[in-house]
């Protein structure tokens, strides 16, 4: 917590990237969210944990228009190559990115969406590329939505989600439990995961909550050197869970021996032997490296889950986070 969730989202520009506190335009590499489809209306929330006391949001609205992707990594990857190569603003699905004609700041009454009263704002018509700041009388929320409504043959995103309030650092800790049944950030206990492969670096770092596409950063594990075929990480729950959804933070660095899987699979523990996972809805289609890979299937009870990667040999797979959902629809949004 703070968890982020949206309508939808690209693999490549999630819904995390918007509430990482930082913010940047230019679209390679990514720091952003961007939803998918060619739906005019699409919404984005934040949700604290709890309830807490806010009187400004500002939003920080993608307008790629003006300049195109500008890749500032050094031996950048092939999709960092290949996105710096794409028209000027276009997303993936061919349309241009920029700020939505209008947008509506909501909260929930238990019921229903409704907008939070009182706005004053800065500037009156949404604009890319700066502060969109809206003020108001302050109001305890749990959670806050953001409706947008894009033009016509565009789309609109954004790179940040900030809001502000009266409550003194730090704030409380989060009532509600974390939704994602993988998240240990001491690596202590459970929930506990393993491989089948010791990578350089150790695999405790995949359910941490933190999320890193780029060279720089060591919050990876790979298979760099495997003689297998496959590799797998597992997820030990500790005891019997419901789990309808995974996320796998594919990483990659072409140049330095890593590169997305071939494919993926889910296996369950029925508590004598691991057993495929059925049905399950994959997007994107194939493995997507530097983006978030996601897997969605009825629910289902075990109490632990491996993911399986066979790897595009010579280059192994690696993976920055993996994210197990529960309840009854995952983290679809």
């Amino acid at each position: 917590m703070p968890r982020a969730s949206a309508s939808s989202f690209q693999p490549q520009a999630p819904p995390s990237w918007a509430v990482d506190g930082q913010y940047w335009y230019h679209a390679a590499p990514p720091n952003r969210w961007v939803p998918i489809g060619a739906d005019r209306s699409t919404w984005f929330e934040v949700d604290f944990g709890q309830a807490r006391p806010i009187d400004t949001v500002k939003l920080y609205f993608l307008d790629d228009t003006d300049a195109g992707p500008d890749p500032v990594a050094e031996d950048p990857p092939m999709w960092l190559l290949s996105k710096a190569q794409e028209p000027t603003g276009r997303a993936a699905q061919g349309l241009p990115v920029v700020a939505p004609v209008s947008y509506r700041l909501m909260v929930s009454n238990g019921s229903e969406w409704i907008d939070i009263p009182a706005q004053q704002r800065w500037p009156r018509i949404p604009a890319g590329r700066r502060a969109n700041v809206a003020t108001f009388p302050s109001v305890r929320v749990e959670v806050v939505r953001v409706q947008i409504v894009s033009g016509p043959g565009t789309v609109s995103g954004l790179s940040e989600i900030e809001t502000w309030g009266p409550e003194t650092a730090p704030a409380p800790e989060p009532i509600r439990p974390v939704a994602n049944l993988a998240f240990n950030p001491t690596g202590q206990g459970f929930p506990r995961v393993s491989a089948s492969f010791d990578g350089d670096v150790p695999v405790t770092v995949v359910n941490d909550g933190e999320s890193a596409f780029n060279s720089y950063s060591r919050k990876r594990w790979t298979a760099a050197g495997t003689a297998n075929e496959r590799d797998w990480i597992e997820v030990d729950f500790g005891g019997s869970r419901t789990v309808s959804g995974v996320d796998l933070h594919l990483w990659a660095w072409e140049s330095r021996g890593t590169a997305a899987p071939l494919e993926w699979s889910v296996d369950s523990w029925n508590g004598a032997s691991w057993i495929s996972v059925p049905d399950i809805h994959w997007a994107p289609a194939r493995p997507l490296a530097m983006a978030v890979n996601t897997a969605r299937f009825s629910p289902l009870n075990t109490s632990k889950i491996r993911v399986i990667l066979r790897h595009a040999s010579p280059r192994a797979s690696a993976v920055s986070e993996i994210v197990v959902w529960g309840g009854e629809a995952g983290q679809p949004r």
